[in-house]
């Protein structure tokens, strides 16, 4: 993908995750453990198809939480966006933007996410959970730090209303 290639799929992601009707939406980022322990011994590195599958683990843990096993069956989901980055000591990490019930509180939804996240085979303790602000699509949209631009969305994650 050239530059003006890539500069059209940000604007059309930009546009697109604007136009979702979000109503009490977060913003996450999520840092993953760059190793983990072999049954064998040794160390296993991270490879994205772990990391996503993941955070997809932990969404349909965060889904369990937020509704009852009725509103799973009656299609209740959790929306959610996931961009996956690199800092620039090479650490993968995720941002999310969820969409949670309203009803849901900052700090009982913080306390579950700190509390789950690193119980994951990949999660790591550093999380930040912030009420979604303008900016972060933006943000979350930006170049620096992608793997490769079309590449970050990771779709495979992404719980949207269609």
């Amino acid at each position: 993908m050239n530059y003006n290639e890539t500069l059209e799929y940000k604007r059309a992601l930009i546009g697109q995750l604007g136009h979702v009707e979000w109503s009490n939406p977060y913003a996450l980022t999520l840092s993953l453990k760059p190793t983990v322990r072999a049954p064998e011994g040794g160390r296993i590195p991270i490879e994205l198809y772990s990391a996503d599958q993941n955070v997809w683990h932990f969404t349909n843990m965060l889904r369990g939480k937020l509704f009852s096993s009725q509103q799973i069956r009656l299609g209740a989901d959790v929306k959610c966006v996931a961009v996956a980055e690199r800092t620039q000591a090479g650490r993968l990490h995720y941002h999310l933007i969820i969409d949670v019930p309203a009803c849901v509180t900052h700090v009982d939804l913080g306390r579950y996410i700190a509390r789950t996240w690193p119980r994951t085979t990949w999660g790591d303790k550093q999380v930040d959970v912030q009420l979604m602000t303008g900016g972060w699509i933006d943000y979350i949209c930006k170049f620096r730090s992608k793997l490769s631009y079309a590449d970050a969305f990771r779709f495979g994650i992404f719980r949207l209303p269609t």
